[in-house]
């Protein structure tokens, strides 16, 4: 999609948004951004219209899509085409998906764009320095997340940073990644300055300067400034506003939203508005195939002990037993309870190429009542686990600060560990080496954060994904589950990662569009 088409629909839909008496139109190549709003319900609309679509990237597209692309999930479908493209190495900078996300982030900074060019530029709206200050925060956090979201997957990219008065003004070279990365920690710094969580405005699914804390620290870890990540963690610790609940499935439940654990989430809350509500329950609970989950993720959910899961198990019915906790939230397995009925596999499955397991975790069973089954469970973005365990890796992967904090490290990831009901590390290994506490730590957020978007960032980042996403996705065999067995099968052969896929590419239709760009493809597309 062309920049200038992004930059008229952002307009256009933050107009709608707000109060429409106020509205004049202008020419198409003359976009005036003084005109939009002069009070201050008319701002937080705005800033709601940013917010907006955070929720258009939800649903299966922020749970279920990037585990597809990861080791955690398969889609199992004729029309599955666009994830072939990631999982078979035919990824090219004409998929639809790639495109998708380039343009709805650059929908989102323009919208923010927007509300910060006029709090910056026009003393005359009816509006409180607190509110100013307020809502100023909230539109940098939402443009540093979508530039954080663009510089993760394609690099360096062009950086608007106001609004223009001509369309040909969109037409920007790529900044390098260096020069993106700063501009997002420039944007993160002011939101925490200016948000104050206790400013008069309803904070329910708004940034806080905790979210712009982990924003900034997933950021700085991405880009391997470790030190830097783990100050911001503890500037967030030192808030005191959040906590590990004790109940691993209390996370999601959908009547305890917005709970201790929850640090920023995208919020939903009408089943027959697209826009406040996600399809979901139709996904998992009736199609035959669909989403997938690997026998891969289910052995990283180890035995209560501390030890591997034994394969094939001594009793058949003993497959699943005394496993992580988290396990149970995370996945349906043979004879869980699904809802209205439990859960066994036939042989028939096979035909889908199910795996005798099934995804759980934001499965609303009660959704079946909602229009069209949709779901209205807040995703969550940030939580605290997810902190602690970035906190854990700043201090594994940092040599000055291993060398003073090795024992919080391990304090960290068992904080997270004992929750699930797995052991302390050092019940299972007396005196952790660097590299065992590595792979624990990756382990730990695999089966913590499985189905919250993770998993293929977290491949990446680690550069172990070729190692991992080049080889056979496995499941548990439907037709010898129900003979009384155990086997595993291919449900997903010929995968390819290839050495440029660390960086998608750059969307045809932006090199197209955008004459500045010219030749600056990412190697390999």
């Amino acid at each position: 999609m062309k920049k200038y088409y992004i930059f008229l629909l952002s307009i256009s839909l933050i107009m709608l948004t707000a109060c429409s008496d106020f509205l004049e139109l202008t020419p198409q190549d003359s976009l005036s951004p003084t005109t939009y709003y002069n009070t201050a319900a008319e701002v937080e609309k705005a800033v709601n219209g940013i917010y907006q679509v955070l929720t258009t990237q939800g649903g299966a597209s922020f749970i279920l899509n990037p585990e597809v692309i990861s080791d955690n999930c398969v889609y199992s479908s004729a029309s599955g085409s666009e994830w072939l493209a990631f999982t078979k190495g035919a990824l090219n900078p004409s998929t639809s998906y790639v495109e998708e996300k380039w343009t709805k982030d650059y929908q989102g900074i323009a919208r923010a764009n927007l509300v910060i060019y006029n709090l910056q530029n026009r003393p005359d709206i009816i509006i409180s320095d607190a509110h100013r200050l307020q809502y100023e925060g909230e539109a940098r956090f939402l443009r540093a997340y979508f530039y954080a979201d663009l510089l993760n997957y394609f690099g360096g990219v062009p950086l608007i940073d106001e609004p223009k008065e001509s369309l040909r003004e969109y037409n920007l070279p790529r900044s390098t990644a260096e020069e993106t990365l700063e501009f997002i920690l420039t944007d993160v710094n002011r939101a925490i300055e200016c948000l104050n969580d206790d400013a008069p405005v309803n904070y329910k699914g708004r940034a806080t300067s905790g979210a712009a804390l982990v924003l900034k620290a997933r950021v700085l870890l991405y880009n391997k400034r470790y030190e830097e990540a783990y100050s911001a963690l503890k500037a967030l610790d030192e808030q005191g506003k959040y906590q590990l609940l004790t109940d691993y499935s209390a996370i999601f439940d959908p009547q305890n939203e917005n709970n201790a654990e929850v640090i920023f989430d995208i919020q939903y809350s009408n089943p027959s508005n697209s826009n406040s509500s996600y399809s979901f329950y139709s996904y998992i609970k009736e199609w035959s195939g669909g989403y997938i989950p690997t026998v891969s993720l289910a052995e990283d959910y180890y035995e209560l002990r501390g030890t591997p899961p034994e394969f094939p198990p001594r009793k058949f019915g003993d497959m699943f037993k005394n496993r992580d906790n988290r396990m149970e939230v995370t996945l349906t397995r043979p004879m869980d309870n699904w809802g209205d009925k439990v859960y066994k596999p036939v042989a028939k499955d096979k035909t889908y190429y199910n795996s005798c397991l099934k995804v759980k975790k934001y499965l609303v069973y009660s959704d079946i009542t909602n229009s069209n089954k949709r779901s209205t469970l807040n995703i969550i973005v940030y939580r605290y686990a997810d902190a602690l365990l970035m906190q854990a890796e700043c201090i594994i992967e940092s040599d000055s600060l291993y060398d003073i904090k090795r024992t919080e490290a391990i304090s960290l990831l068992n904080n997270v560990r004992n929750r699930a009901g797995m052991p302390n590390i050092t019940d299972i290994i007396a005196n952790p080496t660097r590299e065992e506490l590595r792979d624990i730590m990756r382990r730990e957020r695999r089966c913590e954060l499985a189905f919250e978007n993770t998993r293929y960032d977290d491949l990446r980042r680690w550069r172990i994904a070729e190692d991992v996403l080049n080889e056979p996705a496995y499941g548990y065999d439907p037709a010898a589950y129900e003979g009384g067995v155990w086997e595993k099968y291919i449900i997903d052969d010929n995968r390819m990662f290839l050495p440029h896929h660390y960086l998608w590419p750059i969307p045809q239709s932006e090199m197209d569009a955008n004459t500045a760009i010219g030749g600056q493809q990412n190697p390999g597309y």
